[in-house]
């Protein structure tokens, strides 16, 4: 009976129980441990301080990574109902940019109950220099409407990753570098480990197909030599695909000083029919559909209106607006 009530008052202990940690089930409960902005095959240690989860003592009995990237070690082995699970981990971050996730179990008993508690580790790995692209550019024959202009010119960034350079040197196989020029960093790239940010500009080579949908493979390559000397290296294929020019022209109207601001667009069509109209925000790193109200065709035009807080919200870090309708892609270029 007294087994039974200890049981029965144990389990009541893990159902109230909250903290940091969240409780998967009456025995396990998961930590999280982001190491943030990691260097490709580079080693780093973390500490961690988790208090106990299951309210009574426990002892760990044993320990398993997902990987041997992954080193856990323990300061103690027994932990006490008021106390926290402390140690290090020791992670080497692979060879590849990108999202990580691994995990480490530490297994053992709570008064003869088996427990679990899981370390999850996360992080973004980079390399030091890394190009940044868009895969869909608008490319128009010389004849179409809006061909003059930048709407001609394909734009990159080159991202640097930890340690500070000088100029980076670029090179293209099948196209002409146009301009280089150093930008601001965005406050989320700065959080994720970027000291330097570059655009280039490279200019429509008249060798490039114009044909709608004509995917144009570029090469590039990038060299910087950081503060100490030492010199980084990217290179990067990525394919750019033509479009078809529009005539887009956006309006914004206010209704009154009680409603909020509305954007009111209008995008002139070649055909009388319109289907499956999309609006979208495209930036390097995003592409963000806006959400439209209002549509409908006058004649060869067709409108709808957008809401001016979601307007500037979503485009905050898009450089263009991206509208498609059956099979065609257009775009229209707008200035912040």
């Amino acid at each position: 009976m007294t087994a039974l009530l200890n049981l029965q008052f144990l389990a009541g202990v893990l159902h109230s129980q909250q903290d940091e940690s969240v409780q998967k089930q009456i025995n396990t409960a998961t930590h999280r441990l982001d190491f943030g902005s990691l260097q490709v095959n580079k080693v780093y240690t973390k500490s961690f301080s988790v208090k106990n989860p299951f309210s009574v003592d426990v002892t760990v009995e044993s320990v398993q990574s997902s990987c041997g990237c992954a080193v856990p070690s323990l300061r103690s082995n027994i932990v006490g109902a008021s106390d926290s699970f402390e140690g290090e981990v020791s992670l080497t971050a692979p060879g590849y940019s990108g999202s990580i996730g691994k995990q480490i179990v530490l297994n053992g008993k709570s008064q003869d109950l088996p427990f679990e508690l899981v370390l999850e580790l996360i992080g973004e790995v980079h390399e030091i220099l890394e190009i940044k692209g868009d895969s869909k550019w608008p490319i128009y024959s010389p004849n179409s409407p809006g061909a003059n202009g930048p709407k001609n010119d394909y734009r990159f960034q080159i991202r640097n990753y930890f340690v500070e350079g000088h100029f980076p040197i670029v090179s293209v196989d099948n196209a002409k570098v146009k301009e280089i020029r150093e930008v601001e960093i965005h406050e989320s790239l700065a959080a994720s480990g970027v000291v330097g940010v570059w655009e280039v500009v490279l200019s429509k080579p008249p060798v490039w197909k114009r044909i709608i949908g004509f995917p144009n493979m570029v090469e590039l390559k990038v060299q910087q030599e950081d503060q100490s000397g030492n010199v980084w290296r990217a290179n990067s294929s990525i394919l750019i695909e033509t479009a078809r020019a529009v005539i887009f022209r956006p309006r914004v109207l206010r209704l009154s000083d009680n409603e909020e601001d509305v954007c009111s667009c209008e995008i002139f069509v070649r055909e009388l029919e319109v289907k499956d109209l999309t609006f979208s925000a495209i930036g390097i790193d995003r592409q963000v559909i806006l959400p439209i109200r209002n549509q409908r065709t006058e004649g060869r035009f067709f409108r709808f209106e957008l809401l001016r807080s979601q307007w500037r919200e979503i485009l905050e870090d898009g450089d263009r607006i991206q509208v498609s309708f059956g099979n065609e892609e257009n775009f229209w270029e707008y200035s912040k």
